[in-house]
């Protein structure tokens, strides 16, 4: 009987300190993990240093980002961003449902919005896109994207991916050009999405499986 006790005491504190130690994904930083994604992902190179936002005053939660351009020289620019908006989400579940995502993705597009004036575009159109499929094939981040047009003409696609990976946010910007100039909306809007929207798609899958990689 004594040793049935002991064995119990010795379970209770051992289930104790098991629950107390922290979650190894949560001991990196968003900054260690976003400074650890490799020179080349997806076709584009890295462009600049990577971006401490929680050093900056007013900046916790705001996690960590990195931007990256077509390595051809193409125009086009994507940024990385690494976070937890100071409240680490919940996991999020097959068929990215989730409300914080959603609600992450909403706040992207509304950025954007908010922007057109200083940057002279409009926002024309706003989809949902394909999402971006994690290692297992299943979609590990929502998409939505905007046609952009500015107020030259030119006009540009920009695509927000969001997901939850390690405890914090992983969102992705991707802005890429459509080509021509002066069209009308309706006619050539999203005309070449399907070969844009492949490109966001083979980026972000490849970030997903660097930062996967990076919290293993």
């Amino acid at each position: 009987m004594r040793a049935r006790s002991v064995l119990l005491v010795v379970l209770l504190l051992w289930a104790g300190a098991a629950a107390a130690q922290p979650d190894p994904r949560r001991r990196l930083t968003a900054l260690d993990v976003v400074s650890a994604l490799p020179a080349s992902l997806g076709g584009l190179a890295r462009q600049g240093e990577v971006t401490d936002f929680e050093s900056r005053p007013g900046g916790a939660g705001l996690g960590a980002s990195a931007s990256y351009r077509p390595a051809d020289g193409r125009v086009g620019l994507a940024t990385i961003y690494y976070y937890d908006g100071a409240n680490p989400p919940r996991p999020n579940p097959p068929g990215l449902t989730a409300q914080d995502v959603e609600r992450q993705i909403q706040s992207a597009l509304r950025d954007i919005e908010n922007l057109a004036r200083e940057r002279r575009y409009r926002v024309a159109a706003t989809a949902r896109s394909a999402p971006v499929p994690g290692a297992d094939g299943r979609p590990a981040m929502g998409c939505a994207r905007m046609l952009l047009i500015f107020q030259d003409g030119h006009r540009a696609e920009s695509f927000t991916c969001v997901g939850v990976i390690g405890l914090r946010f992983l969102k992705l910007r991707m802005t890429l050009p459509v080509e021509g100039k002066g069209l009308a909306m309706e006619e050539a809007s999203l005309a070449a999405a399907p070969m844009r929207e492949a490109e966001v798609i083979a980026f972000g899958a490849a970030a997903v499986a660097a930062v996967a990689e990076r919290l293993r």
